[in-house]
């Protein structure tokens, strides 16, 4: 069963292998884990052949253009609890103040979809206050919820979940001395 399990996730995965980088565990990756002694995510990772990054941590887009640098910070967490009436909005919300180095933040777990684009000020080293943007990108997978009266999400009470996942761009553009980095995010459909 598990060996079919990987083999079907890669299979799913491999036509879009070129536009990811990394995947990394969830909750239930971590349960067959501890029952079975097998990392899920590090074989569909050797199958994938892309890196595999922890349950929570950041990632740093670097981007140079003509001797300029900068750089796009992403954190992402697998995401915790259920939230049916938020749908994990304020925990975003509450991790983004947490995690202000973050121009990304990135969750799943609560089977919700969505991508939010919240404005905040800062401050520069110079003492300027200017204005840029945190994404806040929740995606909910691939796992649709049963139609069948039984199940988990059943068992619980849950409605439908959303499914998908979410692409980035980041394009970078030179004006005059400085650097402009845009993120998008959308839904991938």
């Amino acid at each position: 069963y598990i060996d079919r399990l990987i083999e079907y996730n890669a299979e799913f995965l491999r036509p879009f292998r070129d536009h990811f980088i990394a995947i990394s565990p969830g909750n239930h990756e971590r349960s067959v884990r501890q029952h079975q002694n097998i990392c899920l995510t590090s074989a569909l990772q050797r199958q994938l052949g892309c890196a595999m990054l922890p349950y929570e941590g950041y990632v740093r887009f670097l981007v140079n253009l003509s001797g300029r640098r900068g750089s796009v910070v992403k954190y992402h967490h697998h995401g915790f609890g259920m939230a049916q009436r938020s749908k994990g909005t304020l925990t975003a919300d509450i991790i983004s103040s947490q995690r202000p180095d973050a121009n990304i933040v990135h969750l799943g777990h609560n089977h919700n979809n969505y991508i939010v684009r919240l404005p905040r000020e800062r401050l520069n080293a110079k003492g300027r206050v200017y204005t840029d943007c945190c994404w806040h990108i929740r995606t909910g997978g691939y796992k649709p919820t049963s139609n069948s009266g039984d199940g988990w999400g059943v068992e619980r009470g849950h409605g439908p979940c959303a499914l998908g996942a979410a692409w980035l761009r980041i394009r970078v553009s030179k004006t005059g001395n400085f650097l402009d980095i845009v993120v998008d995010a959308f839904h991938a459909s």
